[in-house]
């Protein structure tokens, strides 16, 4: 009997993480100018987005993840702090800083 409550209580407490996560990361288009390396990619690493950067908090990690939502695929890039390691496509650098817990995502829908 108290495995099913507890059960019972683990959609509660993942719509609650969902609504938290919605707050904390807007759905919008990353809203900074990106500096990029001299080929317009992305920076390898951090050591290599520090040389042009005024320090970590001008330094940001992009991460690719696959979703689905309502029948339909999305490709989301998230920006966020740069000690990010699972599945960064790599480092951009901005004039504005973060305060290390700052994140946008950006949502492309994919064809079937």
């Amino acid at each position: 009997m108290k495995l099913l409550i507890v059960l019972a209580a683990i959609p509660t407490i993942i719509s609650t993480y969902k609504g938290i996560k919605d707050m904390f990361y807007p759905r919008t288009d990353f809203p900074y100018t990106e500096i990029r390396n001299a080929t317009e990619d992305y920076f390898d690493s951090i050591d290599d987005a520090l040389e042009v950067a005024h320090d970590e908090y001008n330094i940001w990690s992009v991460m690719e993840d696959e979703i689905e939502s309502n029948g339909k695929r999305f490709l989301v890039f998230t920006y966020g702090p740069s000690h990010h390691y699972v599945n960064v496509l790599g480092y951009i650098v901005t004039k504005e800083a973060h305060n290390g817990n700052t994140y946008f995502e950006e949502y492309l829908e994919m064809d079937d």
